[in-house]
């Protein structure tokens, strides 16, 4: 009977402790990132800037099949037959050629400045696209780092707020102050703990904006990164030249001017200039061969009927020319 009696009594005890609360582990913080490694990682992750990236190589690589045409080349050339109508014959030929072509309007310059200016405007675009992602995303990394801050600093003013509360009650129940300053010191602190959980909620935003630059995962602003320089020193040439959106619009008006270009030149004629080596053959099999197995006569040598037959057509003209009266 006692071990039936030890065993009710473990039955409950197993069942108490498995609705006791199992510590789990803490999952582990947010990454600190200085503002140089997160837009690394912007950059590193971005699928819009790495489809930006494909689209530019495959218009250098247009750009580039668009004037070979303008190039010297080289080519190769062979070709052969076989006819068979009883008599097999064969034939083929070989070419090595070296061709040039010539301008003669001037449209070649102008294709190739059309292609160069049309990869000049693709690549300021794609330069115009990693300055916006790095723009909206160093935005998005102050502002996740000042979120970071006003948290704080709600934080240090309730913990004020809770202090002031506490000496207007001590000073209440001495008799020093009326009651109506306790009500404001309380909704002074009612106020700030709804600021304090406004300023935690847009960090929570901030810190979710900043993880979609980087591809997901818990990252956060580094602490020390607010730093900004004394003196920027502002060069407006240095800007014009470097800005990629100004860059584009001025190669966008330039390839309007060429392409206006080409379009006056028409349809103009083109010279090609050609150097080359031809050599080509002949091949006949089966006269001899052929006689012995049935086929066909062999086909007469025109040299030896001539010896053959010559003479005795000399002589017959002479029989007939003596005849005559």
């Amino acid at each position: 009977m006692t071990p039936t009696i030890v065993g009710r009594r473990f039955v409950p005890l197993l069942l108490l402790l498995s609705l006791l609360p199992v510590p789990l582990a803490a999952p582990p913080g947010a990454e600190p990132l200085s503002l140089d490694l997160f837009l690394e990682r912007v950059l590193q992750g971005n699928e819009e800037l790495e489809t930006s990236r494909h689209d530019l190589e495959a218009r250098r690589e247009t750009a580039t099949l668009s004037v070979v045409h303008q190039r010297s080349s080289l080519a190769l050339k062979g070709a052969g037959w076989l006819l068979s109508e009883g008599d097999r014959e064969g034939y083929g030929y070989v070419q090595l050629a070296l061709t040039q072509p010539f301008d003669l309007s001037g449209r070649h310059s102008l294709e190739e400045r059309h292609a160069l200016l049309t990869y000049a405007v693709a690549v300021a675009g794609h330069k115009e696209t990693v300055n916006d992602l790095l723009g909206n995303a160093e935005e998005v990394y102050w502002s996740a780092l000042m979120a970071r801050r006003r948290v704080k600093l709600q934080e240090a003013l309730l913990d004020e707020r809770r202090e002031t509360l506490r000496v207007v009650e001590e000073r209440f129940r001495q008799g020093l102050v009326p009651r109506l300053d306790v009500v404001r010191a309380s909704t002074r602190l009612k106020e700030q703990e709804s600021l304090l959980v406004r300023a935690r909620a847009d960090e929570r935003d901030e810190l979710s904006r900043l993880s979609t630059f980087v591809g997901g995962g818990d990252v956060e602003p580094d602490e020390g990164a607010f730093l900004l320089p004394s003196f920027l020193e502002a060069d407006r040439e240095r800007a014009r030249r470097q800005r990629p959106a100004l860059v584009r619009l001025e190669g966008e008006a330039e390839l309007c001017r060429v392409e206006r270009a080409l379009a006056a030149r028409g349809m103009a004629p083109v010279l090609d200039g050609s150097v080359g080596l031809y050599g080509s053959g002949r091949s006949r099999r089966g006269d001899a061969s052929r006689s012995g197995r049935g086929g066909l006569p062999p086909r007469p040598d025109p040299a030896v009927e001539r010896r053959r037959t010559g003479p005795r057509r000399e002589g017959q003209g002479r029989g007939l020319s003596g005849a005559c009266p």
